[in-house]
């Protein structure tokens, strides 16, 4: 597991968590806490944020999201995005999602488990 800012990375968020996570889903929220009570960070992609508020998210919760302690947003190179969203049908915020989840040996927290447990990678699939 990789670290950011000193801590282990505990998650990534994609954008279907940060979707749930400003609805006020339970799930999102549990899992959060649980990652930040071990000491752990969450890692959220700008692709994802980005993703969440075109969806019609309310952009409060997930911009209060940015400002807690042990949630660091991530900037990915663009081609190294595209090349991971090839596996997920051309989707940027899953790719950059999937490209989080291997630099920083996470699991992803998503409403897509399967698809990105098909190409190896750990996922968390929102409840």
């Amino acid at each position: 597991m990789s670290n950011i800012n000193g801590l282990p990375v505990g998650v990534v968020l994609d954008h279907s968590a940060l979707v749930a996570y400003s609805m006020p889903m339970l799930s999102p929220g549990e899992v959060i806490r649980e990652v930040w009570n071990d000491g752990h960070a969450v890692v959220i992609p700008d692709l994802c944020i980005a993703a969440a508020i075109a969806a019609g998210s309310d952009e409060f919760p997930i911009l209060a999201l940015l400002w807690e302690p042990g949630v660091q947003h991530v900037k990915h190179d663009f081609r190294e995005v595209g090349r991971s969203a090839r596996d997920f049908d051309g989707s940027l915020p899953m790719g950059a999602a999937a490209l989080a989840a291997r630099l920083y040996d996470a699991p992803v927290l998503t409403e897509y488990a399967d698809l990105y447990r098909k190409v190896g990678l750990m996922a968390v699939p929102l409840d």
